[in-house]
């Protein structure tokens, strides 16, 4: 195994291996893998030192991915004269240090966008998590921000009774909707907006398997956009979206349905008529939850 590992490192394979087999295949592999990795961790953070350790590994035979394919092709049009198919893997390896490092610039600037919050509020979240007299429902106000499944996975273990989730929320982080999605799927919870559940909150609504609408609620729908000024060259906003909406398919919400979403620009807000989202299999029943 070392022996291989140093040919590769080394440059002393064949291009075709190099770049197919070591660099290509095992990409495709480690991709795979963090997804699921990256989802466990999402709705567990238990397993966030394993998605750390991961991320760790990933680093380090990425490095060593790109310097035996650029070896390779080093000797490879040394040896062989192979200049387009040489350059061309050298593109490639360039064009994926590209996407990482633009990768890394977004999560970075996101990291910093928000305003710094006041003396002595660090720890106080955009969100409120209550649990009602009775023990069955969980209200969910505010922004959906960051450690907000970690606080509804622990709510949710230590409180069995729970049965359905009240949202009322403006949106926010698309990665937290998807993993309070995850927990509301798992535990088979209900659903139900009194007030205004908007944005990256439908995406949590719709997870409900039965989704109730208060006489006064709205849903409001949007397609993507993106907050980093790096996202837009290396990653599409629509095709997220259409990944999400995966979920919206699941529960046979109508197709037509949809595209009005993917088609109401990122800046604008649709309000659907309670008849809309009844017809199209958004909500279940109109009610109001006791």
């Amino acid at each position: 195994m070392l022996y291989y590992l140093g040919e590769h490192f080394t440059g002393r394979q064949s291009l075709t291996r190099s770049f197919w087999v070591n660099f290509v295949a095992l990409a495709s592999v480690l991709y795979f893998a963090g997804t699921i990795v990256r989802d466990i961790a999402a709705t567990d953070s238990r397993f966030l030192t394993g998605f750390l350790a991961f991320i760790s590994i990933n680093i380090l035979i990425y490095s060593w991915q790109v310097f035996g394919v650029w070896r390779a092709s080093e000797r490879a049009l040394q040896e062989h004269a192979w200049f387009l198919w040489a350059r061309g893997a050298q593109m490639v390896v360039a064009l994926s240090v590209l996407v990482i490092l633009g990768q890394i610039l977004t999560y970075v600037h996101l990291s910093v966008q928000t305003d710094p919050p006041p003396p002595g509020a660090d720890d106080v979240p955009g969100y409120v998590l209550d649990l009602s007299s009775d023990g069955t429902v969980v209200a969910l106000s505010g922004d959906i921000d960051f450690g907000i499944t970690r606080d509804m996975r622990r709510m949710l273990e230590n409180h069995a009774r729970i049965g359905a989730v009240s949202l009322d929320s403006p949106g926010g982080l698309v990665s937290e909707a998807r993993g309070l999605a995850k927990l509301i799927i798992r535990r088979k919870l209900a659903t139900y907006v009194a007030g205004s559940c908007s944005s990256a909150c439908t995406h949590v609504y719709i997870s409900g398997e039965r989704r109730f609408l208060g006489p006064d609620a709205r849903l409001g729908f949007h397609s993507y956009r993106l907050d980093s000024p790096y996202s837009a060259i290396f990653m599409d906003p629509a095709a997220e979206q259409r990944n999400d909406l995966a979920l919206f398919h699941d529960r046979q919400v109508d197709p037509a349905f949809l595209e009005r979403v993917l088609n109401t620009p990122h800046d604008a807000i649709w309000f659907p008529s309670h008849d809309e989202l009844l017809d199209s299999g958004i909500a279940h029943e109109i009610r109001t939850l006791r």
